[in-house]
């Protein structure tokens, strides 16, 4: 049978990740949904998800798979998310006229 406290405690874990995960895109990146009610829809599904992985009690799931919803998430929510690629590679000119190849590709 499933623990009542152990269910919500879970829940509310998964639910306050989302809300800092929202705290720390939104400062550093411009939201590209902009309505508010489907970044809580999808902030929901993650921790959903995230609840779900919980629940199996698997640690090696859960250290694959919570890595994996945070950065869908992050990439549904938000523009301009930094991923590596092989292919994207840019140069960057710092103040001291160095060159800096950089392996990312901007979404």
């Amino acid at each position: 049978m499933v623990d009542l406290m152990g269910l919500l405690s879970d829940a509310l874990i998964g639910s306050f990740q989302m809300l800092m995960l929202n705290d720390l895109g939104k400062n550093m990146f411009p939201y590209r949904i902009k309505t508010c009610w489907k970044r809580i829809l999808i902030y929901g599904v993650t921790a959903l998800v995230i609840l779900g992985v919980n629940h199996i009690e698997s640690t090696f799931i859960n250290i694959m798979m919570v890595p994996v919803s945070y950065t869908i998430a992050a990439i549904v929510i938000f523009q301009k998310i930094l991923i590596p690629l092989n292919c994207g590679t840019s140069f960057i000119k710092l103040k001291t006229n160095l060159d800096i190849v950089v392996n990312w590709w901007i979404i």
